[in-house]
């Protein structure tokens, strides 16, 4: 159901189809330049924020809260985000986007998803992210103050990312490939 607040809790979030040129751009300029990457995942993203107004949800179904509590007649109030809130993506966003700015990184003017610093360029896809630059210093650089800020793991460097693999042909064009597409049953 659409409130009040829907649209911007919508537009706090990346489109997956914008994201996936921009990534494709991201996954070009790694072969052509040689440069490192490093994907980081930030760890239970959406669970780390406290709510930004008062939330209720249903008691859980089938969990014996005592004689007089039933879901009919209680609610239980949300101190901090989960996953399914729709204002849980505006509200990660904006920690991250907080805390990238106290790093110095500047956000993309053309795409929200996307923060760079000098020559580190950073693609961030719900509570991934995707980090190039020319050398490993400096990814790793990046790495430690990220984890000055968040809860984040190293995924290792990659060539691929959300289904699409980049590839250098022999003659010096770009092969794209889909690794995975969703069927329908």
């Amino acid at each position: 159901m659409e409130g009040s607040r829907f649209r911007e809790y919508i537009t706090g979030t990346c489109m997956l189809c914008s994201y996936l040129v921009w990534m494709r751009l991201m996954l070009t300029s790694v072969l052509l330049h040689k440069w490192s990457t490093l994907m980081v995942d930030f760890v239970l993203a959406y669970l780390q924020d406290d709510v930004e107004s008062k939330t209720y949800i249903k008691l859980p179904r089938r969990n014996d809260f005592g004689a007089n509590i039933s879901r009919e007649t209680h609610v239980l109030k949300l101190l901090k985000s989960i996953y399914g809130l729709k204002q849980a993506g505006c509200v990660w966003n904006k920690r991250l986007h907080h805390g990238l700015m106290q790093l110095k990184f500047e956000q993309s003017k053309y795409d929200p998803c996307f923060y760079y610093r000098f020559n580190v360029v950073m693609g961030f896809y719900i509570d991934y992210c995707l980090i190039i630059a020319p050398i490993d210093a400096e990814i790793m650089k990046v790495y430690a103050y990220l984890k000055t800020k968040f809860e984040v793991t190293n995924k290792d460097p990659i060539y691929e990312y959300l289904g699409v693999k980049v590839e250098g042909g022999q003659t010096g064009q770009l092969n794209y490939h889909k690794l995975y597409s969703h069927n329908k049953y």
